[in-house]
């Protein structure tokens, strides 16, 4: 004890003797040290490190006007009121005095000192109006012998900045799963304080939920998993897009509680497809900007989650723009979440309320975030009953044939392959509107059978197999079986005449596809089109020989030359008859 007490002399020396610059950063330092201890498992550690706490807060109390030591060599001197000490770790400092305060260790006593002691360095700096003591009489000695946990921390709350209530609630937070916290009913009475007051202390959202994620595998009791959820579900209707996108970011990093994590995901689908709806709205958002800006990365680039998280470490304050949407940073995040959460029954059960933002964002994503769409969707449909799997796939349909024509093969892929399930999954009534939908497809899926990635070409053969059985063609499904692939486009037009228009309307844009052998594909359809519709004049012609002009000199001599057949049979004057040999020379270009 003599030690000590010579030691603590020397402290307040130490203290004193600090230059006026540099006693607040000397302070803040001490004391994150001394905190440090108090988290040690040995009691007699704790209770020596809140001893010296004491000491300092007392230091603080005792000086409305601290002397700086006047020794030129290690600053300048001079007095340093108690109003110009800035101590960043004061809400840490006061949680920590609040919870030992009311603990049933030897560090009570020591606690119960520091925090009167601190109280008054609080009034002293911060109470503008010197005359008014009333407000004093809050936390006297008397008072704080007989204030609850509760009280205390309404008490101290009114004189705190708002990052200082926040650090009093994560350190009450944290001490949910604190071993040497004897009293768990302490941290969860100044949790109930921010239950009652969240508009004052649950400002910082993402520090908050993410301190409330990392305690959760700790929690001691039931309780206090309890109160920790009570508290992250009000977070919930506070910040909801905050909450879920973290809640994806702990699930997705597999620690102990992702089940739970997921439970509690899985009972707000309300809030979910709410989020999903305005994440929607920023990715369209940030379309139209890119396209008016001109040229640009896609707004949700690519780069590892380990990145992705780390950056969100670092900008907790970046998770929400100022209109509470999800940032862009943090997309890849909560669309992971989302193919998750896809794999669980309760969001199959409540696929009404995501699918207008998933929708969405099948319209204006990112390859990256329409490829995880697609997986929710795929996840989500595997459950759902026939009926209403059924329904549901006839408005998927005409959102899946853009991306056929994809930059990104496996988005390609993933979509075509998506549409063969799709079929499949109609039943009773669902059937007549889905030949009607289907038959958009089979244009692009004629041409995508060309396309250059195995893959696709060979997921496009499929998809047309399984649109051939929904619409009961006999001729087009034989063609397909046995891959006489030279004959399909004849066979489209011979059973859909009335269809020729429409089809060389979705047949051009192909003839500027970046893959030779889809624009050798869309030729020679084209010219079978235009053979059969030669006799009429129609606005059509002019639009296929502006657009077959520019491939006369495509790089693909195969190309060239069918353009440059395909723009003379259109030219020439009209024959009664089909030459016999049209439908050969057409099948020779074939690769």
């Amino acid at each position: 004890m003599k030690t000590l007490n010579s030691m603590d002399s020397m402290l307040r020396t130490m203290v004193l003797s600090f230059p006026a610059s540099l006693v607040s950063e000397e302070l803040q330092g001490i004391l994150e040290l001394l905190l440090d201890f108090t988290r040690c498992e040995r009691e007699a550690v704790r209770e020596r490190a809140m001893a010296r706490i004491d000491v300092l807060t007392r230091v603080l109390s005792d000086y409305s006007t601290l002397q700086a030591c006047a020794n030129v060599r290690r600053g300048t001197a001079g007095p340093v009121c108690s109003g110009e000490i800035q101590l960043p770790l004061l809400g840490k400092l006061l949680g920590r005095l609040i919870l030992f305060r009311f603990s049933e260790e030897q560090t009570s006593c020591a606690a119960f000192h520091a925090l009167f002691a601190l109280a008054d360095f609080i009034l002293e700096s911060r109470l503008k109006d010197r005359a008014d003591q009333v407000h004093r009489e809050a936390v006297t000695t008397s008072a704080l012998c007989s204030l609850s946990a509760r009280d205390c921390a309404k008490a101290f709350g009114k004189y705190l900045q708002s990052h200082e209530r926040t650090d009093v609630i994560l350190v009450a937070i944290e001490a949910l799963g604190d071993a040497s916290i004897l009293d768990q009913q302490v941290p969860s009475s100044l949790l109930d304080v921010a239950l009652e007051d969240p508009d004052v202390w649950l400002t910082d959202a993402p520090k908050i939920v993410s301190s409330i994620l990392e305690s959760l595998p700790y929690c001691s009791t039931q309780a206090a998993w309890e109160k920790a959820e009570s508290l992250l579900r009000l977070m919930t209707n506070l910040y909801p897009t905050t909450v879920v996108i973290l809640l994806c970011k702990a699930a997705l990093q597999g620690d102990s509680t992702a089940p739970e994590l997921w439970e509690l995901m899985s009972s707000m689908p309300e809030t979910l497809a709410k989020i999903l709806e305005d994440f929607a709205n920023l990715l369209r958002r940030q379309c139209f900007r890119c396209s008016a800006e001109g040229p640009r990365t896609q707004p949700m680039a690519s780069s590892s989650r380990k990145a992705e998280w780390e950056e969100l470490a670092e900008e907790p304050d970046s998770v929400e723009s100022h209109q509470g949407c999800p940032n862009m940073r943090t997309a890849r995040l909560l669309l992971e979440g989302l193919v998750g959460l896809s794999q669980r029954a309760e969001m199959a059960r409540n696929i009404e309320l995501f699918l207008p933002g998933m929708m969405k964002i099948l319209q204006v994503g990112s390859k990256d975030a329409k490829m995880k769409i697609l997986l929710a969707l795929q996840n989500v449909l595997c459950q759902l009953k026939k009926s209403k799997a059924s329904f549901i796939a006839v408005q998927l349909v005409g959102r899946l044939l853009p991306l056929f024509d994809s930059e990104c093969s496996e988005l390609r892929e993933l979509s075509i392959r998506m549409l063969t399930e799709l079929l499949q999954l109609v039943v009773g009534r669902d059937e007549k509107r889905m030949r009607k939908e289907v038959w958009w497809a089979l244009v692009p899926l004629l041409f995508r059978m060309s396309d250059q990635v195995p893959s696709v070409a060979k997921a496009s053969r499929e998809a047309l197999l399984a649109a051939a059985e929904l619409l009961k063609w006999k001729t087009l499904k034989h063609l397909l079986q046995r891959e006489r692939l030279w004959e399909l486009g004849a066979c489209l037009l011979q059973n859909s005449r009335n269809r020729a228009e429409d089809f060389i309307h979705q047949s051009l844009p192909y003839l500027q596809d970046p893959q030779a052998n889809v624009r050798l594909a869309a030729v020679r359809f084209i010219g079978l089109i235009t053979w059969r519709l030669r006799e009429q004049t129609t606005e059509s012609q002019a639009d296929i020989l502006s657009a077959l002009q520019p491939l006369e000199n495509d790089w693909d001599i195969s190309v060239s030359s069918l353009a440059v057949q395909t723009t003379s049979i259109l030219r020439s004057p009209c024959v009664q008859q089909r030459p016999r040999g049209l439908l050969q020379a057409l099948r020779c270009c074939w690769p």
